[in-house]
């Protein structure tokens, strides 16, 4: 069940370094946008970058604890890098243009991505070899 006790450790410590990669994310966009004054599709391009990389190694050393690194996760992330930056890219210039703060569009975007996201890291990008082995003491509640 996706919803265990063990599965809900994995949950928390997904969400914390997710919120922490999106501080990050959002504090470079604001920055970028509202102080360099950077057009909106290169700030938030940039600050995608600056979310991702944090989001990777946190998400990688912490949530699910993998120290080599696996070739086979890495293109699947790097797939799933290119989609998320389209998906943020299309919902941020969708919600801009309606009028609304560009700033609510990456909260929607945020929001999105975390969701897909977790379910696959889950079950495609740290599926078999190191990553789902490593994470084995969130998701099936034995500690290491």
């Amino acid at each position: 069940m996706i919803f265990s006790r063990s599965n809900l450790k994995s949950i928390i410590v997904y969400g914390m370094v997710g919120g922490t990669a999106f501080v990050i994310d959002l504090g470079t966009l604001v920055f970028l946008r509202d102080v360099a004054r950077w057009v909106l599709p290169v700030a938030t391009a940039c600050a995608l970058i600056a979310g991702l990389v944090a989001s990777y190694l946190m998400q990688r050393f912490f949530t699910f604890r993998q120290s080599k690194v696996s070739w086979h996760s890495l293109w699947k992330y790097a797939l799933l890098v290119t989609f998320n930056w389209g998906a943020t890219l299309l919902i941020i210039h969708l919600v801009e243009s309606t009028g609304i703060n560009y700033v609510f569009g990456k909260v929607v975007a945020t929001a999105a991505i975390t969701i897909w996201n977790y379910f696959i890291y889950r079950f495609w990008i740290f599926r078999g070899g190191a990553g789902a082995a490593a994470a084995t003491p969130y998701l099936d509640g034995q500690a290491r």
